[in-house]
């Protein structure tokens, strides 16, 4: 099997103030607790030509398999963290220039 995915994440808007968190909390039979958690801001640095967005996500998920022969816990757990920020500039209006990082 294969295949393209294409990932396009939202632009920076300068015309409006805009935020998310959500969050998740779960368990794993024989392992421990999980959550997840992904936020959002958008800030307009000036009003319709320059913002700034920002999103940043963490996951910690429990294992459950062990390693009797070495003795180790839970050996497939999962942690993973990572973020994006994004800037916006729209200096006239058939120009629009995007950064992210």
């Amino acid at each position: 099997m294969s295949g393209t995915i294409r990932f396009i994440p939202n632009e920076a808007d300068p015309s409006a103030v805009d935020f998310n968190v959500e969050g998740e909390i779960s368990t794993t039979d024989k392992g421990g607790t999980n959550y997840r958690t992904n936020g959002m801001l958008n800030l307009p640095i000036i009003k319709d030509k320059l913002a700034v967005r920002a999103v940043g996500w963490i996951s910690d998920e429990a294992g459950y398999i062990d390693n009797v022969r070495l003795g180790l816990k839970d050996i497939n757990s999962n942690n993973v963290e990572g973020g994006r920020v994004s800037v916006r500039w729209l200096p006239t209006d058939r120009l629009q220039l995007s950064a992210s990082a």
